[in-house]
């Protein structure tokens, strides 16, 4: 019986790799959510990351739906596709520029 177990796991995260465009890596660094205009920032950390997005931990704080993501010295324009109680998976928008510091990001529906 533990070895059906052992294989629907495995079976399980296999799938789930196989959604990913690219390999994630896990971080822990500690990040700002930025939803632009007059909102503050909201301080995360990255659970894992990877070329095309982000696992985020929001600290208990609702992240929006849009934001630009401040990682050391690169920003990355990210669009949650995911929640889960404090977690939340990122898309990072290939060809979006973080637009000028202050100003507010579009919402995307």
């Amino acid at each position: 019986m533990a070895a059906t177990f052992s294989d629907k796991s495995r079976q399980q995260t296999g799938a789930l790799s196989d959604r990913r465009a690219a390999p994630r890596h896990k971080s822990y660094t500690d990040v700002w959510a930025d939803p632009g205009g007059m909102e503050p920032a909201i301080p995360c950390r990255i659970v894992d990351i990877s070329t095309t997005g982000a696992k985020i931990d929001g600290l208990g704080a609702t992240l929006p739906d849009n934001f630009i993501l401040h990682a050391g010295q690169a920003k990355h324009v990210a669009r949650v596709v995911w929640r889960r109680q404090t977690l939340v998976g990122v898309e990072f928008q290939k060809g979006s520029k973080p637009p000028r510091d202050g100003a507010r990001l579009p919402e995307r529906r």
